[in-house]
């Protein structure tokens, strides 16, 4: 893994605001890497070659971030749990059974069903790539599976992980950490 580090007089000069933007949070510069320039508007810089790029990551870059993923994340919990529910009352409720023809209430169920079945599939296929990837230590080996590592360990690590993907949570949040 290729972590450059950032010259000490670069970070004695950032600035975490920006005046331009009426003082906004600064979460991303460039600079330049042979003359220590240092350039708040990243979308306006187009040289990779002779730039350099850092993330600024600040306990208020953190907490919006992290409001962000906890927002979505509810909204879409939010949204399985009321699908869900329909699935249930379409087959209780006294109204929607008279109302709406069988076959339509079980194609109904069968279709959400399968939709969510293919989603914790496609969430389990891309866990054990992100698993590969981070239990690797030749690429970034933060993930601890060795065999001396307890089996549970490694069954709540793995689900979570499956969780962190079912519920679309940002990977730059759930990577801070």
């Amino acid at each position: 893994v290729n972590r450059q580090l950032i010259h000490e007089s670069l970070v004695q000069r950032l600035r975490f605001t920006n005046c331009k933007v009426y003082n906004r949070l600064v979460t991303e510069i460039e600079y330049g890497k042979q003359t220590g320039d240092i350039y708040y508007d990243v979308d306006a810089r187009d040289n990779l070659v002779e730039d350099g790029y850092g993330r600024l990551v600040t306990l208020n870059w953190w907490y919006q971030q992290l409001f962000a993923s906890l927002i979505l994340a509810i909204l879409h919990m939010g949204s399985q749990f009321s699908n869900f529910l329909f699935c249930v009352n379409l087959f209780t409720e006294t109204n929607i059974k008279s109302g709406t023809p069988f076959n339509t209430r079980v194609f109904y169920v069968a279709i959400f069903t399968v939709g969510e079945l293919f989603l914790l599939n496609k969430c389990r296929l891309e866990v054990n790539k992100e698993w590969s990837v981070k239990a690797d230590p030749e690429k970034t080996g933060d993930l601890i599976i060795g065999s001396g590592l307890n089996r549970i360990d490694r069954v709540v690590a793995y689900a979570s992980l499956c969780f962190f993907k079912f519920i679309h949570l940002d990977a730059i949040v759930k990577d801070i950490i």
